[in-house]
């Protein structure tokens, strides 16, 4: 493969990874939304059933009531926030994905600069090829500052 197909791989699969990192966003926030309405549902019906006449005659009496009622509505919060939680796990991956390949990128950049600028392969090393620079002379600014 040459520099420029590599670049041209990289570049594609960077724009893919930003498409899945946005889809991956919007994921989150529809999730975090869904908390939310958990959230104020939970509220909303802790309010109600700590009111009924049966919940008791004080305040402990008709928290510790509301808190018995709405089991289902806190079961509900849980998992809205456990879905909310790997929805951001994943937008992490996809984040770290994508600088992944952009630092990718920036290393061909580089190496294609170098290859303009006069670098040529001098041999094989463990790691790969070593590049050297071969300037014609002193005064060449190969990077066009």
């Amino acid at each position: 493969m040459s520099i420029q197909t590599d670049l041209r791989n990289v570049t594609d699969r960077i724009q893919a990874a930003r498409s899945e990192l946005a889809d991956r966003e919007f994921e989150r926030l529809a999730y975090a939304r869904n908390a939310r309405q958990a959230k104020t549902a939970l509220d909303t019906e802790m309010a109600l059933v700590m009111a009924r006449s049966e919940a008791g005659p004080n305040e402990i009496a008709r928290r510790a009531y509301a808190i018995l009622e709405t089991a289902r509505y806190r079961d509900a919060l849980k998992a809205a926030d456990d879905v909310l939680t790997e929805a951001e796990a994943s937008v992490l991956d996809a984040t770290t994905n994508l600088r992944a390949l952009e630092d990718e990128r920036r290393y061909l950049e580089m190496v294609a600069r170098l290859t303009i600028a006069g670098a040529v392969e001098v041999g094989p090393a463990p790691a790969g090829p070593v590049l050297a620079y071969a300037y014609a002379s002193d005064d060449d600014d190969v990077f066009g500052r």
